[in-house]
């Protein structure tokens, strides 16, 4: 056969170059490619409208747990909206005060999370759950409540729009759909990029560690709204969006799709395909890998220290992340260490590794302290006290052994029944502090044993005698609630702390009867008090010594200690309990 020409090899050449391009036309036309969260792009509005014009929900290519997800969102939010509206109308019925409600609907949050769910690579972690949504809604635009925040009609959530002056984005949105829209994408690119929801609940801030809002209260508020979202949603039988196998939905944005929605994302650069891989020459399996030699798990490489906290609440700025992912994953925790987010699995992964290693779960790395240390390879001694966790300096406290029982997880605003004394944390000197002390009034109700016992333990760990901590309220019925507010609460304490509910000082006293503002709470305001439900005690001690024994073990899974709130204005400190602290029995709990 004779030898090809010089000009019939380049037209053969051009032709397979010009079938590699067409191949790569289709697959590109058929492979999704995802945005992702980027730590060094800030969010701005122009990209925000050209990405956003790209992205094309399909929602029949929904499978069946992420339709029933975003159907339980939308009717969450509607139940919740529906129930500020209610709250709306009954107090216009009775003072023509306030104008109308900002216009929201549970549709349009579960569209925006839809759409963000889909942009972002099916990254549940990248959407704002529905209550805190709901909660920051209410908090920004005060829909429902009170007369709305200036552009609050376009701009729901206050997206760029500041204390005094907004960064010219009211101008530039259609209406109040697209502002929400505007919220969610926000919240997946600068907030959520780097922190789960529970951190920023505990402290509001984004990648570069500028916080949402200029009010130092905000997460406290935040949190008291959500707890009222997820009550309500419990009494109505409404089940909370469950993200379950979602979490195992995300896109690897370099992985080829078949179908689905097509996103192109900016600078997305295709993989050189006009070079194929050289399948001439076998990889060498006559020589195997040497398995004689274990490899070196306990120093790694690239085990430099971490610059900063990681985890649950820590600065996770991506270098220590990757790094500590990879630590990790010496120890089996399978984690992606190219993956720059720190989201459940990897918080996960540390508790585990710090429950196995260190003999307790806090969820935090710190440079140079116990998990770190651990990490590395070297030998620490397993904690014994509250003081144990990765914020503490030491690793005992030989003059005050403090041992910490460490049950499952404690079920968070689901009553407990009281059984065994010593299941949450306990001290070994809880009894040296006296019998619990309870004040005169009708809400300081006895506690059952359980509580009384983790109360002692506190005291005890905070260095009180029972005589020091007097118990002045534990389980409120809706009247006790409303004679408190009625005559008890001072008007500006009232507004400090129950204004952003929309109740007014004003208001209550409106009412002829203590009776009747309990009926008007019962029905309108389910979450005014988690005293109500059962969860709260109040005890007239304010000291740092108190507070400092709350720091250590609030964030101790199953200590049963959920939060504190300081209300040194009248001289007590309010706990929170996981548990019900006082028996149902005997306590008429509607008036």
């Amino acid at each position: 056969m004779a030898e090809k020409t010089q000009q019939e090899q380049l037209a053969e050449l051009k032709a397979k170059l010009l079938a590699i391009i067409d191949e790569y036309k289709v697959v590109a036309k058929e492979k999704a490619k995802y945005f992702s969260a980027d730590p060094n792009k800030r969010w701005s509005i122009k990209d925000f409208k050209e990405e956003g014009a790209q992205v094309k929900v399909d929602t029949n290519a929904l499978a069946p747990d992420e339709k029933k997800f975003f159907e339980d969102y939308e009717k969450i939010a509607q139940a919740y909206i529906d129930h500020m509206s209610k709250i709306y109308e009954n107090k216009n019925k009775a003072k023509q005060e306030h104008k109308l409600p900002i216009k929201m609907t549970g549709k349009w949050l579960a569209d925006a999370a839809l759409k963000t769910y889909t942009k972002y690579g099916k990254d549940i972690n990248k959407v704002v759950p529905v209550e805190l949504a709901l909660a920051q809604a209410q908090g920004e635009s005060h829909f429902g409540t009170v007369t709305p925040r200036k552009g609050s009609e376009v701009s729901p959530f206050n997206v760029g729009v500041y204390d005094k002056n907004d960064a010219g984005f009211l101008s530039q949105i259609k209406d109040a759909k697209e502002g929400t829209e505007m919220y969610y994408d926000l919240m997946a690119e600068d907030y959520l990029s780097n922190k789960t929801p529970e951190q920023l609940t505990q402290n509001f801030t984004n990648e570069k560690n500028q916080r949402y809002a200029t009010d130092t209260s905000y997460e406290k508020l935040l949190a008291q709204i959500k707890a009222s979202v997820q009550k309500l949603a419990a009494g109505k039988g409404l089940s909370m969006p469950n993200k379950g196998s979602l979490e195992d939905n995300k896109v690897d944005p370099n992985a080829p799709q078949t179908g689905g929605t097509t996103i192109v994302k900016k600078d997305d650069k295709p993989a050189d395909t006009t070079k194929p891989a050289d399948t001439t020459k076998p990889a060498d399996t006559t020589k195997p890998a040497d398995t004689t030699k274990p490899a070196d798990t306990t120093k790694p490489a690239t085990a430099k220290s971490i610059s900063d906290t990681v985890g649950k609440g820590g600065k996770n700025i991506l270098a220590d992340v990757l790094l500590v992912k990879s630590l990790l994953n010496n120890f089996g925790a399978g984690l992606d260490a190219t993956d720059k987010n720190v989201g459940p699995k990897t918080i996960a992964a540390i508790e585990k590794f710090q429950q196995d290693k260190l003999g307790f779960a806090d969820g935090l790395i710190s440079p140079g302290k116990n998990t770190w240390k651990a990490l590395l390879g070297q030998t620490v001694p397993k904690a014994v006290v509250p003081a144990n966790v990765e914020g503490a300096n030491n690793t005992t406290n030989p003059a005050n052994p403090t041992p910490v029982v460490q049950p499952a997880a404690p079920q968070d605003r689901n009553p407990v029944a009281p059984s065994n004394p010593s299941k949450y944390f306990s001290h070994p000197n809880a009894r040296t502090v006296g019998a619990i002390k309870y004040g005169s009034g009708p809400t300081a109700r006895k506690m059952n044993a359980e509580a009384e016992a983790l109360l002692q333990s506190i005291l005890a760990e905070a260095g009180l005698k029972a005589s020091e901590a007097v118990v002045t309220s534990t389980k409120r019925s809706y009247h006790d609630q409303a004679r408190i507010l009625r005559t008890e609460v001072s008007a500006g304490n009232f507004n400090t702390w129950y204004g952003w509910r929309g109740l007014t000082y004003r208001h209550a006293q409106s009412f002829p009867t203590h009776l009747a503002y309990a009926q008007y709470l019962q029905k309108n305001v389910p979450g005014i008090s988690n005293h109500i439900p059962g969860y709260a005690l109040d005890v007239t001690n304010i000291s740092k010594r108190l507070r400092a024994a709350l720091d250590k073990l609030i964030p101790i899974a199953g200590s049963g200690v959920s939060k504190y709130i300081k209300e040194d204005n009248i001289g007590v400190t309010h706990i929170e309990f996981t548990f019900e602290v006082t028996p149902i029995k005997g306590i008429k709990l509607s008036y």
